[in-house]
């Protein structure tokens, strides 16, 4: 999906009455905060959007218990959650390099612990572990 092709929640501004519609724009909009700041390498700021995506996502459970959308509405949440899916699939994307970074960090510090362990057993410092 091409940015011209993404939904912009200012697009839809006008449906905000319904509180289904307006629940999944929020998130729409949160989504795509997590992306951009992936994209700028901002963790920070994307987790703090992921648990702004948990709250929203409850209020949505919240408000769609009894909803039932009218056609107009169906077809702006059919929009809109593609761009949600495409921020989500994009954000992802963006982290996994730094997951695996990450994973290969800890995986280093495991080895020099079990390292330092096994000379320290070696050289008689440790007696035990």
């Amino acid at each position: 999906m091409t940015t011209d092709q993404q939904c912009n929640e200012n697009e839809y501004k006008h449906h905000r009455e319904s509180p289904v519609v307006a629940a999944y724009i929020a998130i729409l909009g949160i989504t795509d905060h997590m992306r951009r700041a992936a994209e700028k390498g901002d963790w920070e700021v994307v987790l703090a959007h992921g648990d702004k995506y948990h709250e929203s996502v409850q209020n949505l459970r919240d408000v769609s218990a009894d909803a039932s959308p009218s056609e107009e509405e169906r077809k702006v949440l059919t929009n809109v959650v593609r761009s949600i899916l495409h921020n989500d699939g994009a954000t992802r994307d963006l982290i996994h390099p730094e997951m695996a970074r990450i994973q290969e960090y800890l995986k280093m510090g495991r080895r020099q612990k079990v390292g330092t362990i096994q000379y320290g057993l070696i050289a008689g410092v440790l007696t035990e572990v």
